[in-house]
């Protein structure tokens, strides 16, 4: 257990990627997982969001609300800012 813990602490061979989507929960839950694994000195460098609608979708107007929801839940300044370094 010792050296599995220390394998995942270890920088040069080891990184936690965050994959989530862009909604409040998947958002906030990500955020926790990612204060979790810094309090344990796991590295995190990497935060994927798939599912992400592109700007050009404004001619579909639920295409349109959803992206609006898509950049409120993705306030990653504020995700930041609220985990702990």
């Amino acid at each position: 257990m010792i050296e599995g813990r220390e394998l995942f602490r270890d920088t040069d061979s080891t990184e936690f990627v965050i994959v989530t989507i862009p909604t409040v929960m998947a958002v906030s839950e990500s955020s926790r997982l990612r204060a979790s694994l810094q309090k344990e000195n796991f590295p995190v460098k990497r935060l994927i969001c798939n599912q992400i609608l592109p700007q050009s979708v404004s001619d579909c107007k639920f295409c349109a609300m959803k992206r609006k929801d898509h950049v409120r839940a993705l306030d990653i300044d504020e995700m930041i800012q609220n985990s702990p370094d």
